[in-house]
Order: structure tokens, then C-alpha cells, then sequence
């Protein structure tokens, strides 16, 4: 059993990550800076209110914890400014790396984002060199959002350089929470059937809230050394199409021959997830679904 600091706890996948880890046996201190969510009240986590840009309170946070899972950012570089955008992805990152060392911590779990690839939030057209996408693809960002995520997996990379510290990088697509989308309509095998080119940007990628909180874990529980760097996203696609029809459809021709050499049904590298974290997503939005037409029976 460990503490463990979760930072951006109250978030939309935070929540899920201290539930995860209190499940699992792990005690759980819970910093973020807004209210506390009702899946948390008296989950026995204890809450620390704190700004990670607060470089002495996420040291105070960080004191007496085993490792953490950082969490809080802004999730996109829409309706914020640059320079807040930066101030909480980047500087606070930078504390929380800072924090784990200075508590003596021997790894640490940092959210990154296939964003800092730049393919989520383009002006100008960028599309992967190669398929599948691994994690020694070159990082492009046009946008502040991937700049802050590339910049965080280069902070954390000079933490484990100076400090030997351990870090992993996880990558997810969106986080979906597919259960509430179905309930609101969004998640249907329609939507996703009649229009698969609105999420080409991302190569269709995505991970339930619920697999990527056991990724989280399992990445907290790991006793991997060094610096890593890990696809978190379900071995499927966000169309009714395979990835060959997909390419074929929407990807220039040497993408297209890539995808119909896929061993997985991701245009991603989940390889090196599933054999050195022991990772694999298991809700897809084809389970969702059935399980929708079950209840619905």
C-alpha cells in the first residue's frame, strides 16, 4: 500500500483515479482548487486545496506521499489564455516534479496527451510520418496546448536525467466518460457510423475515464525505472469502419499501406503499455452500446 498525491483530483478523470487507487488499497491525498465532487465526499481520500502553480503547497502536498499521479491542467487551449494555459500545465508540472524529488519520491506518473504529437488541435494540416504511432514520433505542436505537453514530457525527461527519478509519461486521446455520453445521446453507433471523419484529427483514438484510472494505477504500482513514455487508449477506433478502411478513406496512400499492415485495431503503439505496465483498455463503445441494448430489453 502507498500514498499517493493525486493532483487534479476533482477533475473528470481525477475522480476516477483516487476511486481507482482506494480500491486498490492505496491511501490518497486529493489536491486540486475546486469543489470537492460528490463521488469523493467521504471517500476517506484526504483533500488538499492548492493551486499546483503554487510551487511551497505542492511541496506541502507532496511531503509523506510514496508517489503521485499528476492530473491538473488545462485539457485544451480553448477559452484561456496562453500565458494561464502555461502557468498551470507548465510551471505547475515543474513543482510537481520538483515536489517528488524534494519528498524523495522513486517514480512518478505524469499525464501527458497525444496532443503534444500535434495532431489534436492543428491549423495547418498534420498528419503522422508513420504507422503506428510511437512514442520516438516527432512532436509537432502548433498550438499552446500540445507546446505545454511536449514541454512537460521534456521537463520530466531532464528530472529523471538529473535526479533519477522515475517518470511515466501517459498518453491518452480524449477521455471519454462513455457511460454518461450514452446517457446523453452523444455515443451512438450512428453518430459514429454516418460521420468518422470528425475525429480523423486524432486518429480516431479514445479511452474510457474508467481504463485510463487503471492505467493510472497500474503505472503508480509499477517498478519501472527511467523515463517512459506509454499510449493509454482502447485497441480500437472511434468509427464503424476497421483502421484499413479508415486509411483508405481518409489517410494519404503510404498511411493506407501502413494500416493494412495494423497488428491491433489502433493506429497507436499500445505494445509497450500492455507488456511493461500490463495495460489494456477493456470498455469499448461497441461494449457500451450492447450494454445499452440489454438494459434497454
Amino acid at each position: 500500500m502507498m500514498r499517493v498525491l493525486v493532483t487534479g483530483a476533482f477533475g473528470r478523470a481525477g475522480k476516477w483515479v483516487v476511486q481507482e487507487l482506494l480500491a486498490h488499497g492505496h491511501a490518497v491525498r486529493a489536491l486540486d482548487r475546486t469543489p470537492i465532487p460528490a463521488e469523493l465526499r467521504g471517500s476517506g481520500a484526504e483533500m488538499v486545496f492548492a493551486d499546483v502553480a503554487d510551487p511551497l503547497a505542492v511541496l506541502s502536498a507532496a511531503t509523506g506521499c510514496d508517489s503521485l499521479v499528476h492530473l491538473a491542467a488545462y485539457a485544451s487551449p480553448h477559452n484561456v489564455t496562453a500565458a494561464e494555459l502555461l502557468r498551470v500545465n507548465v510551471i505547475g508540472t515543474q513543482n510537481v516534479l520538483d515536489a517528488a524529488v524534494a519528498a524523495g519520491m522513486a517514480r512518478v506518473v505524469i499525464t501527458s496527451s497525444i496532443g503534444a504529437l500535434g495532431f489534436s488541435f492543428p491549423t495547418h494540416p498534420c498528419l503522422p510520418d508513420y504507422l503506428p504511432v510511437d512514442a520516438a514520433h516527432p512532436r509537432r505542436p502548433q498550438d499552446v496546448y500540445g507546446l505545454s505537453k511536449l514541454m512537460n514530457e521534456e521537463a520530466a525527461a531532464a528530472a529523471t536525467r538529473l535526479h533519477g527519478i522515475g517518470t511515466i509519461l501517459l498518453r491518452p486521446p480524449a477521455i471519454w466518460n462513455m457511460a454518461q455520453a450514452r446517457q446523453r445521446g452523444w455515443l451512438s453507433a450512428a453518430r459514429l457510423r454516418d460521420n468518422p471523419e470528425h475525429l480523423k484529427k486524432d486518429l480516431w483514438a479514445y479511452i474510457d475515464v474508467q481504463d485510463f484510472a487503471v492505467a493510472c494505477r497500474l503505472a503508480v504500482e509499477s517498478a519501472l525505472t527511467g523515463h517512459h513514455v506509454f499510449y493509454t487508449m482502447a485497441d480500437d477506433g472511434a468509427a464503424d469502419l476497421t483502421p484499413a478502411e479508415l486509411a483508405s478513406r481518409y489517410l494519404p496512400a503510404n498511411l493506407a499501406e501502413d494500416a493494412r499492415r495494423l497488428t491491433g485495431n489502433s493506429f497507436y503503439d499500445l505494445i509497450p503499455a500492455s507488456e511493461q505496465l500490463g495495460f489494456a483498455a477493456q470498455r469499448t463503445w461497441r461494449q457500451v452500446l450492447a450494454e445499452e441494448a440489454v438494459e434497454g430489453r
